[in-house]
């Protein structure tokens, strides 16, 4: 019984170092183009060297990108320990056409075997039989996210995060994400992600039988108002008009003869604009009224409310 025990122990062991690391498993990709691959690991392997191998077989394979050397013009690797994730952009050419091939994502251990997981990657000469518009998708807390899935082989459409699960319906739940499966369009289904959230950043994947396209989800946390109306005003070479919900112009202090635009958004005031104006009663607090300041082709419009 104890020798089973050790058995069982160990063979537990072995499984636990391969899910170590985590990757897709089939991808097609358009001859003169390039696509991205991530690869997931532990957390514990952050400070760890990581590479991508080229090569049928485990461990006959070829290094062709590691973290701690100089990128290729056809390899570049790049590490994001906040995510716990690295990713590889492969670069195909024409006269690479009719190459298929097995890659590694591989973590370096010192002293003890390293962990790795493998992708199989073929070269179409249209259309790859499963691609997106783009790998990597912007948005911003509360937004909702599309992503259309373009597909010409047969199976099941999923969608899928990376190191997680997957939706196989037409709706569902991702880390608490609601997530919409659309086909109404023939040769395409559309992912639609409701009201996305800071945790919602990261790697997903469309799935469509046994084939996945990678998309890189990046959530963006937008400037508090002050931020964003302090880079607008300051941005020129555009002819934009603004009406703000209420706008107020003050007098800057009792001894100065300068007026300054004050927009108050919400609850946020933000100083914009300094104007000097010849004042009638300096030492009279101002009334809001009616200002139009056009500043670098920018109009700002005050109301009164």
């Amino acid at each position: 019984n104890m020798l089973v025990h050790l058995s069982v122990l160990l063979m537990l062991s072995g499984l636990t170092g391969v899910s170590s690391i985590t990757t897709i498993s089939r991808v097609s990709v358009k001859a003169n183009s390039f696509i991205s691959i991530p690869c997931l690991y532990d957390p514990k392997f952050k400070t760890n060297v990581k590479y991508l191998c080229e090569g049928e077989e485990w461990p006959i394979c070829t290094y062709v990108a590691k973290t701690n050397e100089v990128n290729s013009e056809r390899f570049r690797i790049n590490d994001d320990v906040s995510q716990n994730v690295f990713t590889v952009r492969i670069r195909f050419y024409k006269n690479l056409l009719n190459r298929k091939g097995v890659y590694w994502c591989a973590v370096e251990i010192i002293k003890d075997p390293d962990v790795m997981d493998s992708f199989y990657l073929s070269l179409a000469s249209g259309h790859p039989l499963l691609h997106v518009d783009n790998q990597e998708v912007t948005a911003s807390p509360g937004d909702n996210v599309t992503i259309k899935c373009y597909y010409g082989n047969a199976g099941h459409s999923r969608w899928c995060r990376l190191g997680g699960f997957c939706v196989t319906g037409l709706f569902g739940t991702l880390d608490g994400t609601h997530v919409i499966i659309d086909h109404n369009v023939p040769g395409v289904f559309t992912v639609t992600m409701g009201r996305v959230r800071t945790e919602s950043r990261g790697w997903y994947f469309c799935a469509r039988g046994s084939l996945q396209m990678p998309v890189h989800l990046i959530i963006i946390q937008q400037p508090s108002t002050s931020e964003y109306y302090t880079k607008l005003a300051h941005r020129g070479g555009f002819n934009q008009s603004f009406t703000c919900l209420r706008c107020l112009c003050l007098q800057k202090s009792d001894s100065s003869s300068a007026l300054f635009l004050q927009l108050k958004v919400s609850s946020a005031h933000l100083p914009l604009q300094q104007k000097h104006l010849p004042l009638q009663e300096k030492h009279r607090p101002l009334q809001e009224k009616h200002l139009s300041l056009q500043m670098k082709h920018l109009t700002l419009q005050c109301l009164s409310q």
